[in-house]
């Protein structure tokens, strides 16, 4: 079920999800995966960390960072954070909880519409040409 951006009111929601379909290529620091989160009414990106690919999951500090830049960056914290059900993310859950933060886990096509313009463009600007 196709989650409708109109939905929500402004910073009610946001949702955590991957901006990139292959990993992110670097010569010095390795192979990356870029999780961002997105304000769900406006579609604005509050905040986003690269994560090594050699993990299965962000870290505990990178989850509180996002979260609290999000925060900032939003100016207040949403009642939920949708999270794919497909994505470990026992970090992050964990770190909103602590912010009082309820995390809904959701299939990530619920919320591809809301996340796939975002998606395509960081796939122009990271390989320089159209979606992979």
């Amino acid at each position: 079920m196709a989650i409708d951006p109109s939905s929500f009111s402004q910073n009610e929601t946001w949702i955590l999800f991957r901006l990139n379909e292959r990993p992110i290529c670097t010569e010095a620091d390795g192979d990356f995966h870029a999780m961002a989160i997105m304000e769900a009414a406006s579609g604005i990106i509050l905040g986003v960390e690269m994560v090594p690919i050699t993990h299965e999951e962000i870290s505990e500090l990178q989850a509180r960072r996002l979260l609290s830049a999000s925060a900032n960056k939003a100016g207040d914290r949403p009642t939920f954070l949708f999270i794919g059900s497909e994505e470990q993310a026992d970090q992050i859950s964990s770190a909103a909880g602590t912010m009082k933060i309820e995390v809904k886990r959701v299939p990530a096509r619920d919320f591809s519409e809301i996340t796939g313009q975002a998606r395509d463009s960081f796939a122009k600007h990271v390989s320089g040409r159209g979606s992979p």
